[in-house]
């Protein structure tokens, strides 16, 4: 249609890093390493051609950036490029033991997050206009990424020397700050579902990046105090975390269950069939946090009822994970990820059409 470009690289293709991380991270949580290291070392390859491509379109087409950011869909997955690095960081350092990359990939990735967080909010409340009538889960991404970075950090306090007291407090008020903004924006995205319509198709799959910031918000708790003990700068217990998390699962439990109903209910009943973009990846690493959290619930506390769970899940990830990464390989192997979109939809927009 338009030939190829890099123009037409398509922001979300950091979550398939993001996606894969997390999948490395859960296989090697359930024990098995080796196939979390290989998972790993695939989210390795897509991480350094999504960079490629993503930095060649920024100097080249900076226009088109630009216009991006400014799109009430697209300005939204831009957030998962700071992201990528957080979670190939605690990858990096969790599946394949290289804490020199992952610190390098730390110390790049949190400084971004506040800069998109930021950057997007005030494009949002001053360029955009978001109907609300069109919310769905890629609102969480911008405001919420503030939570991942003591999920990422917090392993890595026992490295930082002397800078890690202050690191701590950083991550302490990024805990914080992506905390309450879930809770903001998770109010708005579940009024819009009760107020209008049933989301579009093309939407639905990203009502389970709600459980990103569910899963997360278990994990990073637990991370950022484990690395502060190990670190010397806490001397208390764990399990008060243990049990807020098993608290907070209760609403992921509630959510995965009616995203999962309304994504089977589009395909069974209503013959929904949606097309492959790097969009569906947001099924992925929401999957792998909540995966992982649960994981983490059932050995902490400990708990069989939670270990069923983790393994339903750890099932349902896989089902998500396997055919998006087939197909993604695919799409870099023949470099349709720089082939203009089809002219009738240049980018799902957030009606759906």
């Amino acid at each position: 249609m338009g030939g190829m470009s890099v123009r037409f690289f398509h922001p979300a293709w950091f979550a398939a890093i993001m996606g894969g991380s997390g999948v490395a991270l859960v296989l090697t949580r359930f024990g098995l390493p080796s196939l979390g290291l290989g998972v790993y070392a695939l989210a390795g390859l897509f991480f350094a051609l999504t960079l490629a491509f993503f930095l060649a379109k920024l100097f080249r087409h900076p226009g088109q950036v630009w216009q991006e950011l400014h799109h009430p869909l697209l300005s939204q997955m831009y957030a998962t490029f700071p992201l990528a690095f957080l979670l190939f960081s605690l990858a990096s350092l969790k599946v394949a033991g290289l804490k020199g990359l992952a610190l390098a990939a730390f110390a790049l990735g949190a400084p971004l997050v506040l800069l998109f967080s930021l950057l997007l909010g005030y494009l949002v409340f001053t360029r955009m206009r978001l109907p609300f009538e069109a919310a769905n889960g890629t609102w969480f991404i911008p405001p919420v990424s503030a939570i991942v970075v003591p999920l990422a950090g917090g392993p890595l306090l026992p490295l930082m020397g002397p800078l890690a007291r202050e690191a701590f407090l950083w991550m302490l008020m990024f805990l914080g700050l992506g905390l309450v903004l879930f809770l903001w924006v998770g109010a708005n995205l579940f009024a819009r579902l009760y107020a209008h319509e049933r989301p579009a198709p093309e939407l639905v799959p990203s009502l389970f990046i709600g459980l990103a910031p569910v899963g997360v918000g278990i994990l990073a708790p637990l991370h950022l105090f484990q690395g502060a003990k190990a670190a010397g700068l806490y001397s208390g217990g764990l399990e008060a975390l243990h049990l807020l998390g098993a608290a907070l699962w209760g609403l992921g439990g509630w959510w995965f269950t009616l995203a999962l109903a309304l994504l089977v209910e589009n395909y069974l009943l209503h013959r929904v069939r949606l097309a492959f973009q790097p969009g569906l990846w947001g099924l992925v690493f929401p999957m792998a946090a909540f995966t992982l959290a649960t994981k983490t619930l059932a050995d902490g506390l400990p708990s069989l009822v939670f270990q069923a769970f983790a393994h339903g899940l750890f099932a349902v990830l896989l089902a998500f994970y396997l055919p998006l990464l087939l197909r993604s390989l695919q799409a870099f192997w023949r470099l349709e990820v720089l082939q203009q979109p089809p002219a009738s939809q240049p980018h799902p927009g957030p009606q759906g059409g």
